[in-house]
């Protein structure tokens, strides 16, 4: 992956709509195109397909996002451990404009569409999930799993899923767990 925990991505890649096709196995943290995207970075207009399977943090674009992911989608079936999305495993930036149509697995809890979780005061647009977003929940008896993010404390807007959603606990068709003070607007779950 382009960046990691220690060394994040701060740069501006804009794909071009390249779609790269990943086929990736490993037992390792932050996991994707890009490991961690860091609060100066941006991605724009790239596709994924293919396979991940990975631990903590694995996402399609990137195992965690500070930045910013716009106009990007994820066609691959993702696993990890816990936080894991078809974006991003786990989101302290924005997203706009993306899409999902992997499986999405978590082996145990936080498993979304386009992203496992979204931090307070960050926002996911004008995105839509059609995969399957599944938790095993191997741990935990709570799964948080949810269309678009398993654990949301920011805010959604003009989102939609239709993909089924499987899981113990804290299931929603847009988010699985919800914080009181997040907004979701224009959004819905087709049943």
């Amino acid at each position: 992956p382009i960046g990691n925990s220690s060394y994040h991505f701060q740069g501006n890649f804009n794909g071009n709509g390249v779609v790269f096709e990943i086929d990736l196995t490993r037992n390792a943290n932050y996991q994707g195109l890009f490991g961690v995207i860091g609060n100066n970075g941006i991605v724009s207009n790239l596709g994924i397909k293919g396979k991940i399977e990975a631990n903590r943090f694995t996402g399609g674009i990137a195992g965690r996002n500070y930045g910013t992911v716009t106009n990007s989608y994820n066609m691959a079936n993702i696993t990890g451990l816990d936080y894991v999305g078809g974006i991003t495993g786990y989101s302290d930036g924005d997203i706009h404009n993306t899409f999902n149509s992997g499986n999405i697995t978590a082996k145990d809890r936080y498993a979304g569409g386009i992203t496992g979780g979204l931090i307070r005061n960050k926002e996911i647009t004008y995105s839509y999930n059609t995969g399957n977003i599944t938790s095993l929940g191997e741990t935990n008896n709570w799964t948080e799993t949810g269309g678009i993010a398993g654990y949301l404390a920011g805010n959604l807007t003009h989102t939609y899923s239709y993909g089924q959603i499987l899981g113990r606990s804290y299931l929603g068709g847009i988010a699985g767990r919800v914080e009181s003070f997040s907004v979701i607007e224009s959004s819905y779950y087709i049943i």
